[in-house]
């Protein structure tokens, strides 16, 4: 149950969007570890195999960001790190 003011103010709207700005730098330092990751898989085990092993967990990192079931979606086809770049721009800037 919410609780308004009868002048319609939320008093836990702020603290929603403090949680919300919270978690936006959380899914983007996930995103971040994961191309760490990425790039270590790569000069062991080559840009392929390690592409295809950080599938599964690029999906895990997208879960919970707003979009994320588009993201995984594209994320399970990508093969190249170019690739994944390109679907987790926004999140590298």
């Amino acid at each position: 149950t919410e609780t308004v003011t009868p002048d319609g103010y939320n008093p836990i709207e702020p603290f929603a969007l403090e949680l919300q700005a919270t978690h936006d730098e959380t899914a983007d330092e996930r995103i971040k570890t994961g191309f760490r990751e990425l790039e270590l898989n790569v000069q062991e085990k080559g840009e392929k195999n390690a592409c295809m092993q950080m599938r599964k967990k690029f999906c895990a990192y997208s879960s919970g960001i707003k979009g994320g079931a588009l993201l995984r979606k594209q994320v399970v086809s990508a093969d190249t790190i170019e690739e994944y770049r390109r679907i987790f721009a926004v999140y590298l800037e």
